[in-house]
């Protein structure tokens, strides 16, 4: 198994839909802070795997390591765009 794939299976996604439904946050406005459409962000809920950017990117806002303003000021600065897959091209 390479490294980022093990790095990814350790999102679980079911604990991700708690997380979120405990923050009584909508899929939109939850996946939307890694750059993912909520129809995608869905998808992972429903067992769809994460793919390796994306898993990364919610391990290191788990761990405290990204922020919310983190996000938010590299999606803005960069102006990066969500792609047609529902993940943005980071």
């Amino acid at each position: 198994m390479h490294p980022i794939d093990a790095l990814t299976t350790c999102v679980d996604a079911g604990a991700l839909k708690a997380m979120r439904l405990s923050r009584k946050e909508t899929q939109t406005r939850f996946w939307g802070r890694f750059g993912v459409t909520q129809t995608r962000g869905s998808r992972f809920e429903l067992g769809q795997d994460i793919p390796p950017p994306v898993g990364i990117l919610i391990q290191l806002y788990l761990a405290g390591v990204v922020s919310d303003g983190d996000l938010s000021r590299a999606r803005q600065s960069d102006g990066l765009a969500q792609s047609d897959s529902g993940v943005s091209p980071f």
